[in-house]
């Protein structure tokens, strides 16, 4: 397996030319946990029925982080989450 380095979280961004802002300073609360659940492994269902909302609900959800975080498809954003929940960086402050 692949070692993570925290600077792979800050450089993905910096490669589409975005500066880097951590999801913690751009994603309300909800939005950040729905991107903690998809770095965790959740599908959508697991996370609707973990939050109590409609699967369409979180649906909306990633396609609004998606945008915050300027990620061009379903897979970057796995991609961001699973590296986010990696490096610990979801500690709950």
């Amino acid at each position: 397996m692949e070692r993570i380095e925290s600077r792979d979280l800050a450089a993905a961004p910096a490669r589409r030319g975005a500066a880097f802002r951590p999801p913690s300073d751009v994603l309300s609360s909800r939005e950040l946990e729905v991107f903690r659940l998809l770095g965790l492994g959740r599908g959508t269902s697991q996370i609707a029925d973990a939050l109590g909302v409609r699967p369409k609900t979180v649906q909306t959800f990633r396609t609004r982080i998606q945008q915050k975080l300027d990620l061009k498809g379903y897979m970057e954003l796995i991609r961001e989450a699973v590296l986010w929940v990696a490096l610990g960086a979801d500690v709950r402050r």
